[in-house]
């Protein structure tokens, strides 16, 4: 079973790290392509998509030893979703992450989504660190703010490497935000 399975439109599901069988049922869905957003290597996975002929493309990324994605790698991830004519699954391990980000950006692409809308929906309400997020309210049972919680859920060095590659995804689009609305 594939966790934080996710479908964002008719062309992309986001997800965790499928094993061999959740291939084979991506396959039955329709799903055509699977991105990988992770340095780990994915043995099984390459093979079920090779016995399934779905195209497997992998961005090396962890946000553990700081191989964040830029802004091309966003870019190439949307035009590999709009370019496949079937749908797409993307995940990185656990699907929260770099893989909220993933979407975040597509939908900044291709949807023309404002840059403020996309970061509250597809990052901050689709459980980006692990816990729900609601911006208008960061105060969580037991008076718990959304710091505290995500200091608790995480070790020092995750939860770093998450404040990072989130601020490092802010930081990129927030400069573009204007230029890529522009675009549109």
């Amino acid at each position: 079973m594939i966790r934080n399975k996710y479908i964002v439109d008719n062309k992309l599901i986001r997800g965790s790290r499928p094993l061999f069988r959740d291939v084979l049922k991506l396959k039955k869905e329709g799903v055509n392509q699977i991105i990988c957003v992770s340095s780990k290597h994915h043995y099984v996975e390459k093979l079920a998509c090779k016995l399934s002929h779905i195209n497997f493309v992998q961005y090396k990324r962890s946000i553990l030893d700081n191989t964040f994605l830029g802004f091309d790698d966003y870019k190439n991830i949307t035009n590999n979703i709009k370019n496949n004519d079937g749908k797409t699954f993307l995940h990185c391990g656990l699907g929260l992450h770099r893989t909220a980000e993933c979407v975040a950006a597509y939908n900044i692409f291709e949807k023309g989504k404002p840059f403020i809308k996309t970061l509250t929906e597809d990052i901050f309400d689709k459980n980006y660190f692990g816990i729900k997020y609601r911006p208008q309210n960061t105060e969580i049972k037991n008076g718990d703010n959304l710091i505290t919680r995500l200091k608790k859920r995480h070790s020092k060095k995750v939860y770093n490497a998450l404040a990072q590659s989130l601020s490092n995804f802010i930081n990129i689009f927030k400069e573009d935000a204007k230029k890529l609305q522009n675009q549109k």
